[in-house]
């Protein structure tokens, strides 16, 4: 990945962040609804990790505000679990780089995980937290899927030529 900022960049991170959104509100069955992969979340780690200087907090706090909009979470919720998210793959995205898939998809299940405890923990104080613990599953379904979705926007990005 390069670090010189391409001119062409928005709309295929807009339209990924829509596609990601459209994936998040997708209604699924109750049996599969509990291992729904965080879509959003992998797309926001993908940007922040090829575009650091371009995609980073706010506009990952954004994208937060605009998933609890439509899914009807608490408000800020999924903003500060993306802004959490974006955080450390900025202090941690020269790392990211240099990692095989198999380890990025180690901390993207450790990101995400540690935003499905928080997510968990302020759920519980709230009092509208169910008591299976079957909660950090998105997590491990997100990182198993990352390295296929990894190498699918890679290759829309070299044939777009954002790169």
């Amino acid at each position: 990945m390069n670090d010189s900022v391409p001119k062409n960049w928005h709309w295929p991170f807009y339209l990924g962040i829509f596609c990601a959104l459209l994936l998040e509100l997708w209604p699924l069955p109750d049996w599969l609804a509990v291992a729904r992969p965080e879509w959003m979340a992998l797309i926001l780690i993908f940007w922040v990790l090829f575009l650091p200087y371009k995609v980073g907090i706010v506009s990952c706090w954004v994208a937060g505000l605009v998933v609890d909009i439509f899914k009807g979470d608490y408000l800020g919720l999924n903003a500060i679990k993306y802004a959490v998210i974006a955080y450390l793959c900025l202090v941690l995205y020269q790392r990211m780089r240099m990692f095989n898939l198999f380890q990025q998809s180690m901390m993207v299940f450790l990101m995400l995980g540690l935003t499905k405890l928080m997510s968990y923990w302020w759920q519980e104080r709230v009092g509208s937290v169910s008591d299976v613990l079957w909660f950090l599953l998105p997590s491990l379904v997100s990182a198993l899927l990352w390295p296929s979705m990894y190498h699918m926007i890679r290759r829309l990005n070299l044939r777009w030529h954002i790169q």
